[in-house]
């Protein structure tokens, strides 16, 4: 598959357009008397209150969606609010540009040091926060702390929860910041919901005074929302150039709060990336990614899918607030894996490259010996260059490639750094995004 220089520049061109838009429900505001999805909600009124205080905002529609998944970047804009942080840092993620609308507020919190990005220097501002990221935020601000083995008397899927969290929970169920759901579970990697962020950041600040019930809905609808979990089945992997990749489905198993099967519940399918590059179309709105019929779970691989991690979502129609998600690493032929930093760019393989007569009396390593790097800027896509490979190792122990090249050197100012990672003449297959600090 052969991709034009054009082609690369209209994708960057796509991409910084996806960076610089910012959320459409930030811009409109709905007075909460008179939201029409409020009404008898169990965070009505603390709703009500937010609004008032200019704290969180509406939809055109005249709506609130109490019940809608919170993103990182506005979970941090409510937190800074409530709060009342001012004070900024700097933000030097590589997906959080200063042109970004959620700029501000991610360096407000990262000046209060109660957020920290992924290990790929990313930040993910757009991806859902889990109602455990977000027990881990609410105990840093609050500087508690407590012993793992608490939350496990307390939650019946204390499992479920992240070895990294697990302390934080216990803490701020302790303390009667968060609790949990009627059947007794805390769901930890459900999305926390704008109407939960309002009640938990409400009692974290002080304003009001924890109930001893459940944290979000009252006891007979916390009753409904627990009544249902969801488990998916499908494949761990996909290896995006085999055939079988366009016949992969996934289900949805949802059962109720005894365990037993819920019959005729309908979901909705979805995917998370972590990289923009999945929201590229072409003339025809053709995906260039992966896709995910939202009906029936099946998994639809477009002509340029690159090698990465993603989510695999599934909500209750009827409840979206009930969530089953799976993690799915998708290859490519051979190559299992791409690692990249500033300098260094790693290929892990499934089998030994294959070595072959290159027609000169000499070898080649197709897999090796055509691997190209290029650095594109995403202010200006007609400047693109290829970057040298300075040296190339490989570990036969582990399948491993490395490539190395000149680090980029720091300047004057932060640089937003994208890599285009593939083969000479040919189509890119996977790629690197991070920022390099200003010196």
């Amino acid at each position: 598959m052969k991709t034009s220089t054009g082609l690369r520049k209209k994708m960057a061109v796509t991409l910084l357009a996806c960076t610089v838009m910012a959320p459409a429900q930030l811009s409109w505001a709905a007075s909460a008397s008179a939201a029409s999805d409020i009404s008898g909600h169990w965070a009505e009124q603390q709703t009500k209150q937010w609004v008032d205080k200019g704290y969180i905002q509406g939809y055109a529609d005249g709506t609130l969606k109490p019940d809608k998944a919170v993103t990182r970047a506005e979970f941090v804009s409510l937190v800074n609010r409530s709060f009342k942080l001012e004070a900024q840092g700097t933000a030097s993620f590589k997906d959080v540009a200063a042109s970004d609308w959620m700029y501000g507020e991610v360096a407000k919190a990262v000046q209060a040091k109660y957020i920290e990005g992924y290990p790929d220097g990313s930040f993910r501002p757009n991806a859902s926060i889990s109602r455990q990221e977000a027990a881990v935020i609410v105990a840093r601000l609050l500087n508690k702390t407590a012993a793992q083995s608490e939350t496990a008397e307390a939650f019946r899927d204390q499992s479920a929860i992240a070895s990294w969290g697990s302390s934080a929970v216990a803490a701020v169920v302790s303390s009667g910041v968060m609790s949990g759901y009627a059947d007794h579970s805390f769901k930890p990697e459900a999305p926390i919901t704008r109407a939960e962020t309002i009640v938990t950041l409400q009692r974290a600040a002080g304003e009001t005074t924890a109930p001893t019930e459940t944290t979000g809905p009252g006891t007979e609808e916390g009753a409904q929302l627990a009544e249902s979990t969801i488990a998916i089945t499908g494949p761990d992997s996909v290896k995006l150039t085999d055939e079988s990749a366009q016949s992969i489905s996934f289900e949805a198993a949802v059962k109720n709060k005894n365990g037993e099967a819920v019959k005729d519940a309908k979901v909705v399918w979805s995917l998370e990336f972590a990289n923009d590059h999945q929201r590229w179309q072409d003339e025809a709105d053709a995906p260039y990614g992966i896709t995910i019929d939202p009906a029936t779970g099946k998994l639809n691989v477009g002509w340029y899918s690159w090698i990465e991690d993603f989510k695999v979502v599934a909500k209750l129609a009827s409840d979206k607030s009930v969530v089953g998600s799976k993690t799915v690493h998708a290859s490519q032929g051979n190559i299992k894996n791409v690692l990249a930093s500033n300098g260094k760019v790693q290929f892990v393989f499934f089998e030994e490259p294959e070595v072959l007569d290159d027609g000169y009396g000499g070898k080649f390593r197709a897999d090796i010996d055509s691997i190209s790097i290029a650095q594109e800027d995403l202010q200006d896509p007609s400047q693109y260059k290829e970057l040298d490979i300075t040296k190339t190792d490989y570990d036969p122990a582990t399948k491993t490639a490395t490539f190395h090249f000149n680090p980029i050197a720091a300047a004057a100012e932060k640089q937003d750094i994208y890599l285009s990672i593939g083969y000479i003449e040919s189509t890119y297959i996977s790629g690197a995004h991070f920022v390099i600090p200003a010196k």
